[in-house]
């Protein structure tokens, strides 16, 4: 992106500047910048916040760090709402893309139970161990190593997969064969632009939409397999 930016401003004569950055922790400085959440019932805050849990809340301790999931994104909250607005009890959940295990966490808090995560990168996988011991989830969230549904051989009546538009459509069959009958899935990750593809995928692969829940321009949506 800095090249194409560059070529740019030298094709078309735009003035350039370059300054340097002061040195800083940059992953710090954006730590401290995260200010606490409150999505539902659920209050998401940094290590850095010093001050009282607001009562009647659950806490969920999550860093601004390299995995996605802090809270400030409109598809996690979006996931955390429908998670919230369940009209059933699941018994058993998968996490596909955890990313840090924030979706992983609010589950096990809200139901006290347990729950399987699963991510593509290892790194995530490792932010999900490190924030469900944080939250003290640690027993409550079997996480490993896993491309889509490839490293996944059980079925759930509860999956939650907050990617992007592209994969979740190209996984659409996976994740059904996955479900167990009248099972739900909380999917995000897309635009409203993306809206109609995403569910034509999973309405294919013989899921129903039950819930779309729209925040800024982006798209959370629960469907049920019949």
């Amino acid at each position: 992106a800095i090249q194409t930016a560059l070529n740019t401003a030298f094709q078309k004569n735009f003035p350039i500047h370059i300054k340097e950055l002061p040195k800083k922790n940059w992953l710090k400085e954006s730590l401290l910048s995260f200010k606490p959440v409150k999505i539902g019932r659920f209050y998401i805050y940094g290590s850095h916040i010093t001050d009282k849990i607001p009562e009647n809340f659950i806490p969920i301790q999550i860093d601004a760090a390299t995995a996605f999931g802090s809270g400030e994104h409109q598809t996690t909250q979006g996931c955390l709402l429908a998670l919230e607005n369940l009209d059933f009890t699941p018994q058993k959940a998968l996490d596909v893309g955890c990313g840090s295990g924030i979706l992983s966490i609010a589950y096990a808090k809200l139901t006290h139970k347990k729950i399987d995560a699963t991510d593509i990168d290892i790194e995530s996988v490792q932010m999900t161990e490190k924030n469900a011991a944080i939250n003290k989830v640690a027993e409550k969230i079997t996480v490993w190593h896993s491309d889509g549904y490839q490293q996944i051989t059980e079925k759930y009546d509860l999956i939650f997969c907050n990617i992007l538009a592209r994969p979740l459509i190209g996984m659409a069959s996976d994740l059904a064969n996955h479900l167990l009958p009248n099972g739900q899935a909380i999917l995000s990750g897309f635009l409203s632009n993306q809206f109609d593809d995403v569910l034509a995928a999973h309405i294919a692969a013989g899921l129903t939409l039950k819930e779309r829940r729209t925040i800024d321009g982006w798209e959370s949506i629960v469907v049920r397999k019949n």
